[in-house]
């Protein structure tokens, strides 16, 4: 499953994961690997099941985006709540539709693209035309960029992939986290 799906091959990595979890219903691995192939309650009730083996910053992390990518606020909310990421704050800004977490969010990691986006935008519905501006002319500098988020589980993933295209994968993850100098000696 993790060399199919180092390969964006995610329909069959997914059946792997399935499979696996199956014969290993203990492991977390299986259950995260599951939820990140996966779409909509697929993802959700993958992600639920592995906290259930083991808390993890990262899969709480995903499943409030899959909660939210269901249309599940509330839940989003109850599982957000009380993280301390900046990736967590912005999410939790679109449960709630709470602009301050956008705007601590951006604090946190001042390139951060989705947040300056959400807030410029917020911002414009609350009549601060200027500050909208100013953040949606960050924004165009960072529309790609998000604060890192520690992923072992993905990193063994992407070093399956030896193929060509992975310096460029590698460089553009560091361009995603602001590391334009790395990026480019990569």
């Amino acid at each position: 499953g993790m060399a199919l799906q180092a390969h964006q091959q995610f329909d069959a990595s997914r059946q792997c994961y399935l499979r696996a979890s199956a014969l290993d219903p203990k492991s977390f691995e299986w259950r995260y690997y599951l939820g990140v192939v996966s779409e909509g309650q697929a993802a959700v009730d993958a992600f639920r099941s592995a906290l259930k083996i083991r808390d993890d910053l990262t899969s709480r992390i995903k499943l409030g985006e899959a909660l939210l990518s269901i249309g599940d606020d509330a839940g989003a909310r109850e599982i957000l709540r009380g993280i301390d990421h900046p990736v967590a704050w912005f999410n939790y800004g679109r449960a709630t539709r709470d602009a301050s977490y956008y705007e601590k969010a951006a604090a946190a990691f001042p390139r951060y693209g989705a947040a300056l986006f959400a807030l410029a935008q917020s911002y414009q519905r609350a009549g601060r035309t200027a500050d909208a501006q100013r953040l949606m002319a960050e924004y165009a500098r960072s529309k790609t960029i998000a604060p890192p988020l520690e992923d072992p589980l993905m990193d063994a993933v992407q070093a399956l992939n030896r193929g060509p295209d992975r310096l460029l994968r590698e460089a553009a993850n560091l361009e995603r986290q602001g590391q334009l100098q790395p990026a480019i000696a990569t």
